[in-house]
């Protein structure tokens, strides 16, 4: 008894035994050694199918001493090629598994460079842009292009804007405005504008200067402020249109003494006068008989008021848009006589009030 290896499957057996156990071989009285390489093979075969040497127990008829040898059964596919089967498709699958991970990955990373690409086209951010173009090399020619004209568009516009800051003029902010109208900066733009047409204003610090600030800003951040200084303004200050008729009725009122024009006087004073020349509740006859008395003197020739430029205008608010006005300034009595007085010149230091209707309500005159 001797152990051979089975010429189907190769599974080591005892020669005597009747079939493989693995793969049900024929196997006792079946088998012959070649003598020369040691090949275990079928009798019924001429020679080794290893070496080729002659079977010198090989009879035409298939028999081995006479002895009729029946061709062996069809082999059995061994049990462990189907282990085999099982590892390719483990492979195959593991290929297919791998490929798909693999496309998986790349639709993520593209599907992650698109989201990448929209966002940072909305941003006004030079880092932003710069980053986009070092994290994604390998994307889409497309997005890379238009990245990186976002890129030199945003760098110019911070350029000019560091520019701008440097200037700090009104000229400078528009002319950036102009250029950049949709630019992240324009609301600090109309803030700094803002500023400093608001800083000329306070400056001049006139109804006009204001308004004018006020027109240019409507949502500006001193609208109100400016208003209200309008209203402090007009309570206050006295404009120029309101001093140049508080000093034409004045003029009027002396000019009316020079032509004895009693009708003038009438119409220059108030109904009642709080005061005048020391009389309360004066009437307008009260300025009239006081108009002759100064007329009505011995040799008196002429007689002639001259007022001095050197007006002194307050104003008082006393309802809504009414004005009273108080007005100090000097007024020259010349008068000229028929004897040895001969010319005579007189100055008084007046002080009078002008009510909102423009007419003069109170009156008095210092040497």
């Amino acid at each position: 008894m001797s152990i051979i290896k089975c010429p189907v499957c190769g599974q080591s057996v005892d020669d005597h035994t009747p079939k493989c156990p693995n793969c049900g071989t024929p196997i006792a009285g079946r088998l012959v050694k070649c003598h020369r390489c040691g090949n275990v093979y079928f009798t019924n075969l001429s020679a080794c199918p290893a070496c080729n040497e002659p079977n010198p127990n090989y009879t035409p008829n298939g028999g081995i001493g006479g002895v009729s040898q029946t061709p062996p059964p069809p082999p059995v596919p061994p049990k462990k090629n189907n282990g085999k089967m099982v590892a390719i498709v483990v492979v195959v699958l593991l290929l297919l598994f791998a490929g798909g991970f693999y496309f998986y990955q790349q639709h993520e990373k593209n599907a992650d460079e698109r989201d990448a690409y929209e966002l940072v086209m909305k941003s006004t951010s030079v880092q932003d842009l710069q980053d986009y173009l070092d994290k994604y090399p390998d994307a889409d020619p497309a997005h890379r292009e238009a990245v990186e004209q976002r890129l030199k568009e945003l760098k110019e516009l911070e350029s000019d804007w560091n520019d701008t800051l440097v200037n700090d003029s009104k000229a400078a902010y528009l002319a950036f405005l102009d250029k950049h109208p949709d630019a992240p900066q324009k609301d600090i733009v109309h803030h700094k504008v803002d500023s400093i047409d608001w800083a000329e204003a306070v400056k001049l610090n006139t109804i006009d200067s204001y308004q004018d600030s006020m027109d240019e800003h409507a949502d500006g951040e001193h609208y109100d402020e400016a208003n209200d200084n309008i209203k402090t303004i007009k309570t206050t200050v006295v404009q120029d249109d309101e001093a140049k008729a508080v000093k034409l009725q004045l003029k009027e009122f002396f000019s009316a003494f020079n032509s004895q024009s009693d009708g003038a006087i009438v119409g220059s004073v108030a109904q009642v006068m709080t005061t005048f020349l020391g009389k309360s509740n004066a009437t307008s006859d009260d300025v009239t008989e006081f108009m002759h008395s100064l007329w009505n003197k011995p040799d008196l020739v002429s007689l002639n008021w001259f007022v001095k430029d050197d007006y002194d205008i307050k104003k008082k608010e006393v309802g809504d848009d009414k004005y009273d006005y108080t007005v100090t300034f000097t007024a020259i009595l010349n008068r000229r006589y028929t004897n040895a007085n001969g010319e005579t010149q007189d100055t008084y230091h007046v002080t009078a009030h002008v009510n909102p209707d423009g007419l003069i309500s109170s009156m008095e005159m210092k040497k």
